[in-house]
């Protein structure tokens, strides 16, 4: 399946976000549970691509064959020494 973003995806994301304030006493019939499961879900598949993610877990993971992508022209050491770094500047 593909996905089309544009910048109508995004206003109306937020639009939807912003009236869920008139639902807010039907969304309180929710349980807890179901919205940390729901929150937890989004969270996960959320890691799925993101760059900083991917770089943490090559520190954990086996690096031979793994996002060569990023490392094809680094030496793993760089890689290795560069993500503590990066981790530590502030936004």
């Amino acid at each position: 399946m593909c996905v089309r973003e544009s910048r109508v995806t995004g206003i109306m994301s937020h639009v939807l976000i912003g009236l869920s304030v008139l639902f807010i006493e039907q969304l309180k019939l929710i349980p807890r549970p179901v919205l940390d499961g729901l929150f937890l879900y989004l969270a996960i598949t959320a890691l799925h691509n993101n760059q900083l993610f991917e770089r943490i877990m090559l520190l954990v993971t086996e690096q031979v064959g793994l996002l060569q992508h990023y490392t094809w022209t680094l030496e793993p050491d760089l890689v290795d020494k560069w993500l503590p770094h990066q981790l530590s500047r502030p936004r």
